[in-house]
């Protein structure tokens, strides 16, 4: 139980709960009060939904300081991500407030309400915790794919500055990035190291955690959009069985984007059915916001961001121009939020796809 009194397990506790969680929290007041106004997908819900897009809005925000605004400080990057949460909450405080006493009120009745179920809940998910900061803080960073997404990270870091080059090649190190997906799951491993400047630390069980939370924001959502449908058993037996399958439970104990990609796609195919069947403006901008986290997330996704739009096209209700405007509304937001670097990466980059590799 050594690791117990690492306090840079604490430090990054810290950036997890105000990352995720507080974020969260602040992105879903904001998206309750414009995006949600007709109540069309539950509280619960918006919450999860909330609070696996914050890390991705951070990394948002800091491609485009690096963009736009290269070679600051740490402090100077750092302050501006605490600026835009901040003129968020200022904008939508009294929906912050309501939700965060709703959920309170619910949580505490159902304890008393079953208290000792939610006693035995309560220390298993205790003694879960326990045994997955052990894992985090003893296991190091693993896996091909993710070390190559930590070192990019790093570069990002040290260089602050989002320039594009035929070959990402870093003399320094010698690093080679051959990466041909989008940069937010590399920017994560940034953050980290800029919030580190802060913390105080130089440890990066924020980065190893991705993987593991976004698994668990999978297992929630898919419990919570299954009892929708049908009920609690359904949803349990739903929400079991996805995890004892081989491929998630082997997936989730391990360093991987996959989680974090899967996620986005899972809630954009939800949204999406939930667009067609009950269309609105506000949704609309909701489903692609996560098409575009979804794009940012993995090339894969930003692939199947045009048969998701292709399938929007052809089902929505209205005329064609009707259709032409709220699919122009869709693509705008998926290029600001996560396919303008596909973009750039094309004609002024690497290439993409379509690059040639150099090996050094």
């Amino acid at each position: 139980m050594n690791f117990l009194t690492n306090i840079d397990l604490y430090k990054f506790l810290f950036l997890l709960v105000t990352t995720v969680a507080i974020g969260g929290l602040i992105l879903a007041s904001f998206f309750s009060k414009y995006l949600n106004r007709h109540k069309t997908i539950s509280e619960n819900q918006l919450v999860l939904m909330s609070m696996g897009l914050s890390p991705f809005f951070v990394t948002v925000i800091l491609y485009y300081l690096f963009f736009f605004l290269p070679g600051k400080g740490d402090g100077f990057y750092l302050s501006v991500i605490v600026l835009v949460y901040g003129v968020i909450v200022t904008i939508a405080f009294s929906e912050l407030k309501g939700i965060i006493k709703s959920r309170s009120n619910l949580l505490i009745r159902h304890i008393k309400a079953n208290k000792i179920i939610s006693t035995v809940l309560i220390i298993g998910f205790v003694l879960v915790c326990c045994g997955w900061t052990y894992y985090i803080t003893s296991k190091s960073l693993t896996e091909h794919d993710t070390l190559e997404y930590a070192v990019q990270g790093k570069v990002f870091y040290e260089e602050k500055n989002m320039e594009y080059k035929a070959h990402r090649y870093d003399e320094k190190s010698g690093f080679y990035y051959v990466g041909l997906h989008g940069l937010s799951f590399p920017l994560l491993a940034t953050y980290e190291r800029v919030s580190n400047a802060f913390l105080n630390s130089d440890k990066d069980y924020f980065f190893r955690s991705l993987n593991s939370v976004y698994g668990l924001f999978i297992l929630l959502i898919l419990f919570l959009f299954s009892r929708k449908v049908k009920n609690l058993i359904f949803a349990l037996s739903v929400t079991v069985g996805l995890f004892f399958t081989y491929g998630f439970f082997e997936t989730v104990m391990k360093y991987h984007i996959d989680h974090y990609r899967v996620f986005f796609l899972l809630i954009s195919i939800v949204l999406l059915v939930e667009l067609v069947k009950n269309y609105s403006r506000e949704l609309l901008i909701l489903f692609s916001l996560f098409l575009a986290a979804q794009a940012n997330a993995h090339s894969l996704g930003f692939l199947l961001s045009f048969i998701q739009l292709g399938v929007l096209f052809l089902f929505l209700k209205g005329g064609l121009v009707d259709r032409i405007k709220s699919m122009s509304i869709a693509c705008v937001i998926v290029v600001l939020f996560g396919a303008l670097h596909y973009f750039i990466d094309i004609f002024w980059g690497t290439g993409w796809l379509f690059q040639d590799i150099k090996f050094y």
